[in-house]
């Protein structure tokens, strides 16, 4: 019964805020929807889309944000993982602060970190 509640929170969250222009996951309802499969299609397709533009600016010869190896290609569970990595790393600085940061702008940090552009 909680779980099928916790879906139906997820995808009341994604259908209403979804549509809100700057509409974004903190990291306090990450850890409650974190291992549902609506939550796993929402930050693939975040992290698509930061791949996308990433390559589009390799592309249009201009600086990109990250550098992942060309034979890499990202999946789900890596950027979950590299989200993880993030989170943890910013919660030592400051706990409260990145409980109410968006996963999104965490998930461009945790790409930046793990694909350094040399």
């Amino acid at each position: 019964m909680r779980k099928i509640l916790l879906t139906v929170l997820v995808l009341i969250y994604v259908l209403v805020f979804s549509s809100m222009a700057g509409a974004t996951m903190d990291v306090k309802l990450y850890g409650k929807v974190r291992e549902t499969q609506e939550f796993k299609l929402y930050i693939k397709g975040v992290g698509f889309g930061l791949v996308v533009a990433n390559t589009y600016m390799l592309i249009e010869n201009k600086e990109r944000l990250f550098c992942q190896p060309m034979n890499l290609v990202l999946e789900t569970e890596n950027f979950i993982r590299i989200l993880d990595d993030e989170i943890a790393r910013q919660e030592l600085q400051d706990f409260k602060k990145t409980q109410e940061t968006s996963i999104e702008l965490l998930l461009v940090r945790g790409l930046i970190h793990t694909f350094p552009c040399k």
